[in-house]
């Protein structure tokens, strides 16, 4: 797929991340991941990468480590139902603190 949105112009792609999030072990999805993630910067460094879909205080940090290139994580609905309990200064405060950007 990464071969594909390259060829077709494309300047950004979202690795699915629902199946690492929901996995009752993640490794095996999050090295899929991350060798993606390596194809795409030696590959097509121009390629921006993103990535989302069940992505949570809990998880977010391994996938980021794991994906190091990545320039966005769509994370609003965890972000969003975590604010309703804690308030959005401080669930954006764990959310980074999550990612390694407290």
């Amino acid at each position: 797929q990464l071969r594909a949105a390259a060829a077709t112009g494309a300047h950004a792609v979202e690795f699915h991340t629902g199946d690492y999030a929901n996995a009752a072990d993640p490794r095996d999805e999050l090295a899929r991941l991350k060798t993606a993630a390596a194809l795409s910067a030696s590959e097509f460094p121009a390629l921006e990468v993103s990535g989302g879909h069940g992505l949570t205080q809990r998880n977010v940090g391994a996938f980021v480590q794991a994906v190091p290139t990545l320039v966005s994580l769509h994370i609003g609905h965890a972000l969003v139902s975590d604010s309703i309990f804690l308030g959005i200064e401080e669930a954006v405060r764990r959310f980074r603190d999550a990612i390694g950007h407290g």
